[in-house]
């Protein structure tokens, strides 16, 4: 590559990593926010005691939820923006990461298309500012599995103490980021014994036990989890498809474009894209015996394989986006491949078609936050402030971005130690409402559980659209 090449995409890395952390600054600052980031919200208002006790019943560790309260607490500023700005700074330091491993093991070209991938791809616009702990888990498994790779070229005890902390809190941010780093490990036991390195396999497994013994006491608590959840089968309806195209097609919306609101050629161009770096990809291994670009994708894909086991024979409760803190390995896969082509004029038509769909993905967000649903609801619960039970029919309102922290309303339908609200209360049957003459009945359109009608009259009705739902809200009286 020529000077004038090497500074050209130098300066574009530099343009790329600006102007996708102005958009994801622009995104942090809004306060309307969707699915479930509102269980996050809620959860940093909580006591620590009281997020162990509600992790403890659900399917996470407390662990982000305590270090983004701390956050929090020193930031001192709006629950829902904290969090958004907490998950976008892991964002900036994943790039920065990957920017560096990309100029020590390759060139510009491939720290540029990396840096392209990451910053403007669908999915990293929607996840880079999501108040959840996707992009905290990106960051940490990213450093991890390169820790572990550049341990398995050349050993430092300093490197080893490195990856084993990070693979600690690895495990305890995500259950799948737990399953990832087993795959690493394995992974890496497994490279170490087919090249007769045992003093590597060894310092590993001496690793593993230390990750085991630190996680230990809360593997205790996630069989209990999955044990609890997996006799819930009444509780999960559908919200977990089987294998098929159709549920294919719904991973491959999460990873390239958005689940509830799926773009067709979105997902097609990210697919064309990754199958044509694969065809590059192929010809590189086989002349450089590099396989650090293809170790990411391997990875990703036995942990899609267990995460499917654990669902269909253990408990469903895999997503699509449980496979986003694998993503800085995709797009090394994806960054490394476009740069092989020798036609330099597709990679530039790769680069336009990246910039156009995180362009599509940004606008989008911002049409999703700027919504009016969220006021309409509000006004709605201002106007009867003294009518404060809301009757939940559905899980997926656990995690709707209808929870307002000013309003006092209390949330039906879900055992009360799996949420992060205090003044909620276990539904069973109607017969419980007896003494209670209002409710708000709160579902999503043509979408109704429970014969309410029998024992409430509807005396007001609101439909209205929010993030990617139709909502309608409701208030009985008593018959």
């Amino acid at each position: 590559m020529s000077k004038q090449e090497d500074r050209f995409y130098r300066y574009g890395s530099i343009v790329v990593f600006v102007v996708a952390n102005i958009l994801y600054c622009i995104m942090a600052i809004q306060v309307n926010f969707n699915y479930d980031e509102a269980y996050t919200v809620g959860m940093i208002e909580r006591t620590f005691g009281e997020i162990i006790d509600i992790t403890s019943h659900d399917v996470h560790t407390p662990f982000y939820y305590f270090i983004l309260k701390l956050f929090h607490m020193t930031l001192g500023m709006e629950q829902l923006v904290s969090s958004k700005i907490f998950s976008w700074i892991f964002m900036v330091g994943y790039m920065l990461l990957g920017a560096y491993i990309c100029r020590k093991h390759y060139d510009r070209r491939v720290e540029f298309f990396w840096m392209l991938f990451s910053g403007f791809m669908p999915a990293m616009m929607i996840q880079a500012t999501n108040a959840r702990m996707y992009t905290f888990a990106l960051f940490e498994v990213t450093l991890a599995a390169y820790l572990a790779y550049n341990l398995f070229q050349e050993e430092t005890r300093s490197k080893w103490i490195l990856f084993t902390v990070f693979s600690v809190l690895a495990v305890y941010t995500h259950t799948f980021t737990m399953i990832t780093m087993v795959v690493v490990y394995a992974l890496f036991m497994i490279l170490g014994l087919a090249r007769k390195s045992y003093k590597k396999v060894l310092h590993a497994f001496e690793s593993g036990i230390v990750v085991s013994v630190c996680y230990l006491p809360w593997l205790i608590i996630l069989w209990r989890q999955f044990s609890r959840w997996a006799g819930w089968e009444s509780g999960w309806g559908n919200t977990i498809e089987e294998l098929s195209l159709r549920s294919l097609y719904s991973y491959l919306a999460e990873w390239f474009s958005s689940l509830e609101n799926p773009q067709p050629l979105v997902i097609l161009c990210s697919v064309l894209i990754l199958l044509v770096a694969a065809f590059y990809m192929i010809k590189y291994v086989r002349q450089t015996k590099d396989w650090l670009p293809c170790l990411g994708v391997v990875v990703a894909a036995i942990v899609f394989v267990l995460a499917m086991l654990v669902s269909l024979l253990i408990v469903p409760c895999f997503l699509g986006r449980y496979v986003f803190p694998l993503f800085g390995g995709l797009w090394l896969f994806a960054a490394v491949g476009i740069t092989r082509m020798s036609r330099k004029w597709v990679p530039m038509l790769v680069a336009t078609m990246v910039v156009v769909m995180g362009s599509f993905a940004f606008v989008e967000e911002m049409r999703l936050e700027d919504s009016e649903g969220l006021d309409i609801y509000r006004e709605c619960m201002q106007e009867y402030e003294e009518d404060d039970i809301i009757m939940a029919d559905s899980y997926y309102l656990m995690m709707m971005s209808l929870y307002d922290k000013n309003a006092e309303y209390m949330i039906y339908g879900f055992k009360s130690e799996v949420l992060p609200f205090g003044n909620c209360e276990a539904f069973a049957s109607w017969e419980q409402l007896e003494d209670v003459g209002t409710v708000w009945y709160l579902s999503l359109k043509d979408f109704r559980v429970g014969n309410i009608d029998e024992y409430y009259e509807c005396e007001y009705r609101k439909e209205f659209s929010y993030s990617y739902y139709d909502i309608v809200l409701e208030k009985y009286n008593k018959r």
